[in-house]
């Protein structure tokens, strides 16, 4: 599902919000106790295709509903947690609420918006946040609806972004090697 294409020139240092529905798309299981690790992993992804800007991750759902060890481990990676009590129509709500206020009010195009959802209801709102200049990347599960999918510029599995591997460090730049010394002159017999 990976339709990975490298940033816009326009979108490549521009801020990058991540709204993550918790509730209908949790850390995977065998992933749990790598759970702050996902902040990383998601900057990672994004970086590997040039969006290099500001991001900002907002997790949303009923957090009662969510381990405290995985809310610790979230908060602790800079991840905002939004508890919202109820099921996906609540969640929907919240997100199309944060759209207008931190997007459209107060982060102007061009901006990055990427959803981490399955709620092809959004679909109306992403697609009057392209019109407006917005660039719409999505994380989502392997059967996602293509109407859904034909809404991002960029779209990953939900689970492969968490086996996504650690960027290698760069490698240390290679010294230049030593000039040579010059040549004695000749001497004249």
């Amino acid at each position: 599902m990976n339709t990975n294409k490298v940033a816009e020139a326009k979108y490549e240092n521009a801020p990058t919000w991540i709204f993550w529905d918790i509730s209908f798309m949790p850390v995977p299981k065998g992933h749990l106790s790598k759970a702050g690790e996902i902040a990383q992993k998601l900057k990672s992804a994004l970086n590997k295709l040039n969006y290099r800007g500001p991001v900002s991750i907002i997790a949303y759902g009923n957090m009662n509903h969510v381990p405290t060890s995985i809310k610790k481990a979230l908060s602790s990676a800079g991840i905002a947690l939004n508890h919202v009590s109820g099921g996906s129509r609540e969640t929907i709500s919240h997100f199309e609420d944060d759209l207008l206020f931190l997007l459209m009010e107060n982060t102007p195009a061009p901006a990055n918006l990427m959803l981490i959802a399955r709620h092809p209801a959004l679909m109306d709102s992403l697609g009057e946040m392209q019109s407006e200049g917005y660039n719409i990347l999505l994380a989502t599960h392997l059967n996602a609806d293509d109407s859904f999918l034909s809404c991002a510029t960029t779209a990953w599995l939900w689970v492969g972004l968490w086996d996504e591997p650690e960027p290698e460090p760069e490698p240390a730049p290679a010294s230049l090697p030593e000039p040579e010394p010059e040549p004695a002159p000749a001497s004249l017999p």
